[in-house]
């Protein structure tokens, strides 16, 4: 006979890490091979597996498994929702998760577009991201009402957007003539 332990614990980004240990058999000569875990707390989880036998000898620990269930959390400080903006517009903001792949920022025509073009992007092997400044963005040649929007991506594929309809003027003022 068999044992399997799994050890779950919160990633280590969140302040009340803890394991807590599963133990389950398989009777007879066959090992268990399978464990599905019915769902917990929305949260990331790390896995662990070891093997047990009926001596107590215990094989050395899987490789860790990363369970994600939660999308990235996002968040636009600034521009603020249907502000005026000029020709290179400082978007602020966050974006946070344990597992995180990447974001882009891209925009659109009007308050809910149809087309998205993409301002820019970007990826990092770090897990957690902590902006204050997510993106420059040159609206060079774009004037009127747009939408840009935020999307991050972990590594499970997990997604969150976020968006803000801006009034752009990117038009530099005419200068001025008849001085004397």
């Amino acid at each position: 006979k068999i044992r399997f332990y799994i050890n779950w614990a919160r990633p280590e980004a969140y302040y009340d890490s803890r394991i807590i240990e599963t133990r389950f058999y398989q009777p007879g000569f066959i090992p268990l091979t399978q464990y599905v875990d019915n769902g917990g707390p929305e949260m990331e989880y790390v896995y662990k597996v070891s093997a047990v036998d009926d001596s107590n000898n215990e094989s050395l620990p899987s490789k860790e498994i990363y369970i994600d269930n939660l999308p990235p959390r996002v968040r636009i400080d600034s521009p603020a929702k249907n502000s005026s903006v000029g020709k290179v517009i400082n978007i602020k903001g966050s974006i946070e998760d344990y597992n995180f792949k990447e974001y882009s920022v891209e925009y659109g025509a009007g308050e809910n577009p149809s087309e998205w073009n993409l301002a820019g992007k970007t990826s990092s092997l770090t897990s957690v991201k902590h902006f204050n400044n997510i993106f420059y963005w040159n609206t060079d040649g774009l004037n009127g009402i747009y939408t840009f929007r935020v999307v991050a991506v972990d590594k499970a594929g997990n997604t969150t957007e976020r968006r803000v309809t801006v009034q752009v003027d990117s038009d530099e003022p005419a200068a001025p003539t008849n001085l004397k």
